[in-house]
């Protein structure tokens, strides 16, 4: 099981399976990361706090400090000094070189923090190449939050929490779901244009009036008048 917790700007990734320093160190390169570096006492209680919170079971957790380039100067994975330490009384420094089955006394170079301890931190060998006989117990890989990648696996992420008094948020990575976004255009719906032509009404043509034959005006009929005669003139004297 792997947990993520944010802590200013990185990402903390708790593995549960139990290896060597060294392997542990090679699997959170792999993913991009590194071993955690704890460089002052708020990362510190934070790191408490998380295993809390995620109900850890193991009591040793692999950190990236060692002293494996010169005995006794104790540096972080990435080439820092050590500055803060929170090593117990009589740690860091091989006080007790035969505490360990099979330990030569100088390879005890690799930190741990050990919750038995109230978070002390121990000095245990990285390695001996015994395989299952080598100590082997839980890590924390540290990663830029622009670097976490998406290799990593099954994670617990839970939802935020804020477990500890400093500004340091306890919210997980969220996941990138790429959402669809809403369709703002309307739907592409064919609208009938408005009639805007009247009906094609078809209209009676004006009624003119019957072609009624007028008759023509009627003449009177060419009397003949008959032409005065002598006899006519003569006789109508006489009566005058």
């Amino acid at each position: 099981m792997q947990h993520v917790r944010v802590y200013t700007d990185a990402c903390l990734l708790f593995v549960e399976h139990q290896v060597s320093w060294d392997d542990a160190r090679k699997s959170c390169r792999s993913l991009g990361g590194d071993l955690v570096m704890i460089k002052d006492s708020a990362k510190q209680k934070f790191i408490l706090d998380s295993l809390i919170f995620e109900h850890w079971n193991t009591q040793n957790i692999w950190i990236g400090a060692t002293d494996k380039a010169k005995e006794g100067d104790w540096r972080w994975i990435d080439g820092s000094q050590v500055t803060y330490g929170n090593f117990a009384n009589g740690q860091g420094n091989n006080h007790n070189t035969r505490r360990f089955i099979f330990s030569d006394g100088s390879n005890e170079d690799c930190a741990l923090i050990r919750r038995s301890d109230g978070g002390l931190w121990h000095d245990y060998p990285c390695a001996l190449g015994l395989g299952s006989l080598g100590y082997h117990y839980t890590y924390a890989c540290e990663f830029t939050r622009s670097g976490y990648g998406t290799t990593i696996g099954p994670t617990n992420q839970t939802g935020s929490t804020d477990i500890s008094n400093h500004t340091s948020s306890m919210a997980p990575i969220t996941s990138t779901i790429e959402t669809m976004a809403p369709s703002t255009a309307n739907p592409n719906i064919e609208t009938p244009a408005p009639t805007t032509a009247m009906p094609n009404v078809e209209t009676p043509a004006p009624t003119t009036m019957a072609n009624i034959e007028t008759p023509a005006p009627t003449t009177l009929p060419n009397s003949e008048t008959p032409a005065a005669t002598m006899s006519n003139i003569i006789g109508k004297k006489r009566r005058l």
